[in-house]
């Protein structure tokens, strides 16, 4: 509808969140004093446009309970408002480390059962999420258990007759397909499904890393336990279900369907596990992630304050003055020069490092030099304080012997500075462009 019509219609009041796609206000509308949020993506260029264009289509097709609904949406000349159900009881993680929240078994069994069957039905739609991960699984209120998945920023319908390969997501919730440039499927929102569900019942990330490039590496090998004690008093059922999702294959991996009918997730309310989970490491665990999110604002500014000041000097940034991470090895096996058409910046989400998208439109020759065809400005003293509640929360197990065998999430950065692995490499240079 026409941008004019909001005003009329909707009063606004607070900032709700602001990210890289604009702003999200709480607002009332003023015939029926009903409360709803209201999403203001920025449309500067024709692709801006398309992109809220595509979001709005895909949501007005998701008709669940479990997925948050549009309402309305209005369009201006510099954007597009999208107008959606206003959920006031926050992030799910944030919700069951609470003061007043017991997290048990049951209750992860609850909350999976709902992720799913929202899953479930977006992939009955050809629809994929993309962007699966805690901060996009909102509790209805603070008295419920109920949840909705929010943020299609990312979504994509598939086709039958066409593949799609992306280079978006978050590093620690994407599949080994996306790193690897392969094609993507509904299979690939499981793959986060099993992430989420392995964090949920014990605050750890199992394949993260110290930096991305040792994040990629292990998801790539899809390396991971269960040894930690947090997993001693969660089920063997528990553990298996995370197993048949965390396939390297996605052929392999548990469909949505076959999630909802596992033994785990079909326990009745007497054989649930009633047992108190400990949550001071899923504590950690969200505090890092919301420094990730300061450091990721942070970058951003400092690649900002290079192009001005580049573009004051009438040059563009040297390349020669790398400051990258993660050890890929010189600086000159980077190549330098333009980057290809196929690569576009997206706004339609705030999600960790999913700032920048390429889709099926390259193809897997031309991904090799869009990835090297690429000058980077990072500032490596602020990715080292962003990641160093993440050093510590790994080496948290007390009495850690020298010939010890570590967790993926504990391996020494060394290792990762002499990998081989190419797509690791490039997926790495991508993401810290």
């Amino acid at each position: 509808e026409d941008g004019s019509l909001f005003g009329l219609r909707y009063s606004t009041l607070e900032e709700l969140g602001k990210g890289r796609y604009g702003t999200v206000h709480r607002i009332k509308e003023r015939g029926s004093g009903k409360d709803y949020a209201a999403k203001t993506v920025r449309c500067i260029k024709k692709e801006d446009r398309e992109k809220a264009t595509e979001e709005l289509q895909i949501m007005n097709s998701l008709k669940h309970s479990k997925l948050l609904q549009i309402v309305a949406a209005y369009e201006n000349a510099r954007d597009v408002t999208l107008v959606v159900e206003y959920i006031s009881g926050g992030e799910l993680f944030e919700r069951v480390v609470a003061d007043d929240f017991t997290l048990t078994e049951r209750d992860c069994i609850l909350f999976m059962r709902q992720i799913c069957e929202g899953v479930e039905y977006m992939h009955s739609q050809s629809v994929v999420h993309l962007d699966l991960k805690p901060e996009n699984i909102m509790c209805i209120n603070r008295d419920s258990h109920e949840i909705k998945l929010i943020d299609f920023g990312l979504a994509q319908r598939l086709k039958p007759d066409s593949q799609i390969r992306v280079l978006f997501g978050t590093p620690e919730f994407i599949a080994p397909e996306i790193i690897n440039y392969e094609p993507i499927g509904t299979q690939t929102d499981m793959w986060s499904v099993g992430v989420i569900c392995y964090v949920l019942l014990s605050g750890l990330s199992p394949f993260m890393g110290d930096n991305d490039a040792e994040t990629f590496a292990n998801i790539t090998r899809a390396d991971f336990d269960f040894d930690d004690e947090a997993f001693d008093s969660i089920s063997n059922e528990a553990k298996g279900f995370i197993s048949e999702l965390l396939v390297k294959r996605k052929e392999k991996r548990l469909t949505a369907a076959e999630c909802l009918s596992h033994r785990w997730l079909c326990q009745e309310d007497t054989e649930m596990s009633q047992v108190k989970l400990c949550t001071d490491k899923l504590k950690k665990f969200i505090i890092r992630r919301k420094w990730q999110k300061t450091g990721n604002a942070i970058r951003a500014l400092g690649r900002m304050a290079n192009l001005s000041a580049a573009t004051r000097r009438g040059s563009q940034i040297p390349g020669g003055n790398l400051g990258m991470s993660g050890g890929l090895g010189h600086n000159s096996d980077l190549a330098s020069g333009s980057l290809k058409r196929g690569r576009q910046c997206s706004e339609r989400s705030d999600s960790g490092f999913s700032d920048c998208s390429t889709t099926g439109s390259l193809t897997a020759t031309n991904t090799s030099s869009l990835l090297a065809d690429k000058k980077y400005s990072i500032t490596e003293e602020i990715e080292d304080s962003m990641r160093q509640l993440t050093t510590e929360e790994r080496f948290r197990c007390e009495g850690i012997k020298k010939n010890q065998k570590l967790h993926p999430r504990q391996i020494s950065g060394n290792n990762l500075k002499e990998t081989r692995n190419e797509n690791v490499q490039k997926a790495f240079a991508f993401w810290n462009r």
